[in-house]
């Protein structure tokens, strides 16, 4: 486990650092939950799948470092699941690159 894994672990013990987690993922535990809704998540040869009820079918990568650091904040807020915690990456790739492809001028998360 990397260092800055370690780090985070031991600030998510102490008080103070709940409350700015809060802050700087508001917007992305809405998100994440509206892909968790619209999204079936599954396995295809060990890789993350997830298919919406249009058919729309979307290919993932296992979690890096990054996204370990997002569900320590994000699971003190956010209780998460086993299951949510696999397919995290896939999750957050389906909200910065679906929802908001390139995080385009005319289109904004809030």
């Amino acid at each position: 486990m990397a260092l800055n894994l370690l780090r985070l672990r031991a600030q998510a013990m102490i008080p103070r650092y709940y409350k700015t987690w809060d802050e700087e993922t508001t917007v992305l535990r809405h998100w994440l939950k509206k892909a968790q809704r619209e999204f079936k998540l599954a396995t295809s040869d060990g890789m993350p799948v997830a298919v919406n009820s249009s058919g729309l079918r979307m290919h993932g990568i296992e979690n890096t470092d990054r996204e370990k650091k997002l569900i320590l904040k994000l699971d003190n807020s956010m209780p998460l699941t086993s299951d949510f915690r696999d397919y995290f990456r896939l999750l957050s790739d389906i909200v910065c690159r679906f929802y908001f492809p390139h995080l385009l001028p005319n289109r904004c998360p809030m």
